[in-house]
């Protein structure tokens, strides 16, 4: 009996202790991560969960099963997640505690200039507001930054931060090596506005900033202070704005920002949403100057109407700078159109228009048609979302007489133009392969947009 027991015996003991090594590494591994160890399953739970037979199961369906476990355990880490955790997860420096005898380079954290974790240039904290964002969390984590010297982008989109976080704010100017911030969507009023552009008027390296859809849009008298702030930084080269106030047409904000796009030199990706513009004139005369700064222009939501459009479209014919234009969200009509169109025929520089969700018709494509029969620079004119049923007369020039554009947005999103679409798809294939060979004729691409890549400020990557 002792005999045939006896192999068995040690197999049980052996499998003993590979669980109770198993549950001592699961134990160190919650302890070092604070999340539990993810072990592999077995061959009966993967044919448990997703009734596949073992003995016929491939290599890219077990990758599969793999993969999409994975990414529910993220989803599901995802939506527990509170800021506190995700500064955790960050491995940042920890602050020093305080010591009579100060180190001699005189960091306040445990900076590890070797530690990669410790050298990244951009940290994005958005969308935290309903989870747990909190001034005691975000007071630790600028303290644990203030010795980053390479991290140049903080986005700190949607958060709930108002007034009360000035004190915060301040630190991030005073004592942070930031100079991209991205504050939009949050709560921001006149008096926390104030104190923060005090701050900001000491110095002149920032870059870049988003201080769209707070709540200091509607005063002009914060709208002025931060005028005075941004029109100081030496390097600026990308703001997004709004001026807007409820139930007023005649609301002079809109003209403070105009006037700070004017005036900026160094400014090149501007974005100005939310507002009613009274006056596009002098913007116009400034972007047919040739002294004309701007690569990038976006007026989103901005009530635009035709007589709009038409001193705006006067400026565009002769600007030699700016490459992407964005009108999305204004309501344009084919009127609106016809000045675009007209823009078009002589305007050589434009590399990217977007008219998406807007009122666009049939006779803007008949008159979009004609104009690009003379313009072989512009390569991508996004139509997506408008009144659009019949782009027959695009067919007719792409690819005899256009072979640039190569993008209409997402045109196809109207099941009318399916087909038409699909035989769009095959001349723009077309018209890229024709050039394949003739590298030095091809439009130069506008890669870095600036407005969805703030931490990137070349302009041009050829």
């Amino acid at each position: 009996m002792n005999k045939s027991l006896g192999p068995n015996l040690k197999y049980l003991q052996k499998i003993e202790e590979q669980e109770k090594m198993i549950e001592f590494l699961k134990i160190k591994y919650k302890e070092t991560t604070g999340f539990e160890a993810p072990l592999m399953q077995t061959q009966n739970e993967v044919v448990t969960q997703s009734k596949i037979n073992p003995h016929s199961i491939t290599l890219p369906q077990a990758k599969s099963i793999i993969f999409t476990q994975q990414n529910e355990e993220e989803k599901q880490l995802e939506q527990f997640q509170t800021f506190y955790d995700a500064v955790s997860n960050l491995k940042l420096p920890t602050k020093l505690l305080p010591s009579k005898t100060r180190p001699k380079n005189n960091l306040k954290t445990n900076i590890d200039f070797k530690n990669h974790y410790h050298l990244i240039e951009v940290i994005d904290l958005s969308n935290f507001g309903s989870k747990k964002f909190n001034r005691l969390a975000f007071k630790e984590f600028l303290e644990q930054i203030q010795d980053m010297r390479t991290l140049h982008t903080l986005k700190l989109k949607n958060n709930g931060i108002d007034d009360s976080y000035s004190d915060e704010l301040k630190f991030i100017v005073s004592n942070t090596h930031v100079k991209s911030l991205d504050l939009s969507h949050n709560e921001l009023g006149p008096k926390g506005m104030e104190i923060f552009l005090g701050s900001i008027k000491e110095v002149t390296y920032f870059k870049s900033f988003d201080f769209s859809r707070n709540n200091f849009s509607h005063s002009l008298i914060t709208l002025n202070q931060l005028y005075n702030a941004l029109i100081q930084q030496t390097d600026l080269y990308h703001v997004c704005l709004d001026a807007f106030k409820s139930g007023q047409q005649d609301y002079k904000g809109a003209d403070v920002l105009i006037k700070l796009v004017i005036n900026q030199k160094s400014l090149r990706s501007v974005i100005i949403q939310d507002s009613i513009i009274q006056d596009l004139q002098k913007l116009s005369q400034s972007l047919s100057s040739l002294q004309c700064h701007l690569t990038e222009l976006t007026l989103k939501y901005c009530f635009l109407t035709s007589e709009h459009i038409s001193v705006l479209a006067q400026g565009l014919a002769n600007n030699q700078s700016l490459i992407y234009l964005n009108l999305q969200h204004n309501g344009l009509n084919d009127l609106s159109g016809k000045y675009l169109a007209q823009m078009i025929q002589t305007n050589y520089y434009l590399y990217s228009i977007d008219l998406e969700h807007n009122q666009l018709g049939n006779d803007f494509i008949q008159l979009i048609s004609v104009a690009l029969k003379r313009n072989n620079v512009l390569n991508s004119l996004k139509l997506g979302y408008n009144s659009i049923s019949e782009i027959k007369p695009l067919l007719n020039v792409i690819g005899p007489e256009n072979t640039t554009l190569t993008d209409l947005g997402n045109i196809q999103q109207n099941p009318l133009l399916l087909a038409q679409v699909e035989q769009l798809q095959k001349r723009f294939k077309g018209s890229k392969d024709s050039t394949s060979n003739y590298v030095i004729l091809k439009p130069i691409n506008f890669t870095q947009i600036l407005h969805r890549k703030q931490e990137n400020y070349r302009v041009w990557n050829i």
